[in-house]
């Protein structure tokens, strides 16, 4: 787990960042603020309100009843260290008010899984200090939970002739809280083509080939196809291709050759074609709620 350990110094924080806390087991982060004072849980969380110095409320604000973590912005505030904690060598080059401990311990976080919002629940705790009891709030948020917050964008990649079957699966994608993009809802008029596809390829952590027999433009593939292989390499086994092979019945339909590379699927309905797709996301369905 990696730790930020925030003294208030004055009107700025302190910080002391390491690998690993032997407190907690799970890997992610714990931000620590060390308050002056003892204090009991309601009297620190208010404190923490008052005190937090203007960088930190940058990345950190309570609103509405909760905490809310801007990743990016945390990112941003501590790139170098983040990047230099990350890559299990040497400490990163020290700077004002920052001070690394160890960094021996492995960890599965990235630096691009730091990114959107997190609402977060703090968590008091007190702790001695030359015979003195302070208190500290801590945020933790583990590498699932960043899992949980990465896009759950599937680019759906077709032919304009293919759009009536293709908005079938958006539909039923969408009923079950994904967020499918597609040309027709998420590009604007005046956006430029490429941009925008590349984009939603960025944008998402899945894309599906509907192939059928207007699939034949292997340029037009092949750009698509290109996008598709950038983010497998940049996120790994969080983006996946997904190619479904869809022919009326007695029809051959072939495989450009581009995805002949991928596994490939021919779903008898469109029910099979579903339960191929959930079982290729790397994101999958976890949580069922009452409607509201």
């Amino acid at each position: 787990m990696l730790h930020f350990n925030g003294t208030f110094i004055g009107d700025k924080t302190v910080w002391e960042l390491c690998r690993f806390d032997d407190s907690y087991k799970d890997d992610g982060v714990m931000i620590t603020f060390h308050s002056p004072y003892q204090l009991s849980d309601r009297e620190a969380i208010n404190y923490l309100k008052t005190h937090l110095p203007e960088q930190e409320q940058r990345w950190l604000t309570f609103n509405a009843k909760k905490w809310t973590l801007n990743l990016d912005v945390f990112k941003a505030y501590f790139q170098d260290e983040l990047i230099g904690m990350l890559k299990e060598d040497e400490p990163p080059e020290p700077r004002e008010n920052v001070i690394f401990l160890d960094l021996s311990i492995p960890s599965k976080l990235t630096i691009d899984l730091f990114k959107g919002e997190l609402d977060l629940v703090p968590e008091v705790s007190q702790w001695d200090v030359f015979k003195e009891t302070k208190t500290s709030v801590n945020f933790i948020f583990t590498y699932d939970q960043l899992m949980e917050n990465q896009p759950k964008r599937i680019f759906l990649s077709h032919k304009s002739a293919d759009k009536p079957l293709v908005r079938a699966y958006r539909d039923i994608l969408k009923t079950l809280s994904f967020e499918p993009w597609m040309d027709e809802d998420d590009m604007k008029a005046g956006d430029k083509l490429h941009r925008s596809i590349a984009q939603g390829f960025k944008d998402s952590c899945a894309a599906i080939f509907f192939i059928t027999g207007n699939y034949i433009d292997e340029k037009y593939l092949a750009t698509e196809v290109d996008y598709a292989m950038t983010e497998h390499y940049d996120k790994g086994d969080r983006f996946r291709i997904i190619v479904l092979v869809i022919a009326e019945p007695g029809e051959t339909t072939q495989v450009p050759q581009l995805l002949q590379q991928f596994v490939y699927k021919h779903p008898k309905s469109q029910f099979e074609g579903l339960t191929e797709i959930l079982r290729a996301l790397p994101i999958k369905i976890e949580f069922i709620n009452y409607t509201s």
